[in-house]
């Protein structure tokens, strides 16, 4: 995971009052979040667990790459994973695959103006996912022979949130 938060300050203008009002003294701020794709581990889905009982940590035997594929429909490689032999444990190991990674920033731009000795106002302008990237956070982990949706991603966000906002202090 790596964040960085920024800040820029425009300088005041102080040769021209109106110009001052309007151009300067703005700030852009945000944060900048890139985050490696999340560890997915495989299981076994029920109707192949070989002792009958459900066990939810029962893992497949992984032959292949399950990162081979990168579409959404198969983000993680079924032909990468087999039914273990009867009797026996899987190998497929804990996190053998990663979600998509994920880049979000998150920004404000804002203005203090000066109405007053004691009065000014502040103007604010935010956005959440600013560049309004798709995020996406699920996918269908169960493995099972003939599954049509295991490797699919499952949910993702993407919606942008902006808000503005007028601030009086006095």
């Amino acid at each position: 995971m790596l964040k960085a938060n920024f800040v820029w300050q425009l300088p005041s203008l102080r040769s021209n009052a109106v110009l001052n009002n309007v151009a300067g003294g703005w700030q852009f701020s945000g944060i900048a979040s890139v985050l490696s794709g999340e560890p997915v581990t495989v299981y076994l889905s029920s109707p192949y667990l070989n002792d009958g009982v459900s066990d939810s940590s029962a893992r497949p035997d992984r032959v292949g790459n399950p990162q081979d594929s990168k579409g959404i429909k198969d983000w993680i490689n079924p032909g990468a994973f087999a039914v273990p032999a009867q009797g026996t444990f899987g190998d497929s190991g804990i996190s053998p695959a990663r979600l998509p990674r994920q880049t979000q920033i998150d920004a404000s731009l804002l203005k203090d103006f000066r109405l007053h000795e004691r009065v000014h106002m502040q103007f604010n302008l935010s956005a959440i996912n600013a560049l309004n990237h798709t995020l996406f956070n699920g996918v269908d982990n169960y493995f099972y022979v003939g599954s049509v949706t295991f490797g699919h991603i499952t949910s993702a966000t993407n919606q942008r949130i902006v808000q503005a906002g007028l601030h009086f202090n006095f």
